[in-house]
Parts: structure tokens; C-alpha cells; sequence
């Protein structure tokens, strides 16, 4: 339990600095692109890019494993999958880009903590 509860905890604070790295990349080169769908897609994609390596550089670190494959490859290909889903849901108007951003942010999470539950340890070969 207490293991589960550091996965959780030390997930959670990298999380959110990675969120904080994404926001803060995202608005800084939201200044630099011009209008337009293209653009926004490119800064998005940047800023979660971004995060998503201050997050797994800090997940490593915190929870002293090794950055395996699932982390080097999986990883930014689930990421690529759920932004792809994100733009889709926002294009479909199946969701406003609020609600999207709040679901996607809380299926990475959700995703991000299940997977440091339950990986194996010899992936973090």
C-alpha cells in the first residue's frame, strides 16, 4: 500500500509539473504563432511534447527506474493517440476545447499512474 501510495503521490507531482512545463511553453509560443488551426495544432503538440518529457525525466528520477522502452516508445505514441482524439472530439464538436483539455488531461493521468502500478519490472531495463 505505501508503495502504491508513492507511485501515486511522486505520479502526481510529475504531472503537474509537466502541466506547468505544457502551459507555459504552449502560451509563451502562442505569442510567436500566427493565427490559424495549423499553428495552434504545432503548439499544442510542442507543449505536451514537453511536458510529457519533464514528466518521465521526473518519474525516473522520483521513483529511481530507468527510462525503458514503454517510456521512450509507448509513451509519446500514447500521447500522440489521445491528442489525436482530443483534436477529432473538438472538430466533431463533440466537446468544447475546455472540456476536451480536461478530459485528455485526466485520461494521461489515469493512464500515466495505472501504467507505473502495474508495469513490470522488466521493462525498466
Amino acid at each position: 500500500m505505501l508503495r502504491g501510495l508513492r507511485i501515486w503521490l511522486f505520479h502526481g507531482l510529475a504531472f503537474l509539473a509537466g502541466m506547468i512545463v505544457s502551459a507555459v511553453v504552449a502560451s509563451g509560443l502562442m505569442v510567436l504563432a500566427p493565427g490559424g488551426a495549423p499553428a495552434v495544432i504545432a503548439v499544442a503538440a510542442a507543449g505536451l511534447t514537453l511536458g510529457y518529457l519533464v514528466w518521465a525525466a521526473l518519474v525516473c528520477l522520483l521513483l529511481d527506474m530507468a527510462a525503458g522502452p514503454v517510456l521512450k516508445l509507448i509513451g509519446p505514441g500514447l500521447l500522440i493517440a489521445t491528442m489525436l482524439g482530443y483534436f477529432a472530439l473538438i472538430y466533431w464538436e463533440v466537446a468544447t476545447p475546455t472540456e476536451g483539455s480536461v478530459l485528455i488531461y485526466l485520461l494521461l493521468f489515469l493512464a500515466g499512474g495505472l501504467w507505473l502500478s502495474f508495469r513490470p519490472e522488466e521493462w525498466e531495463e
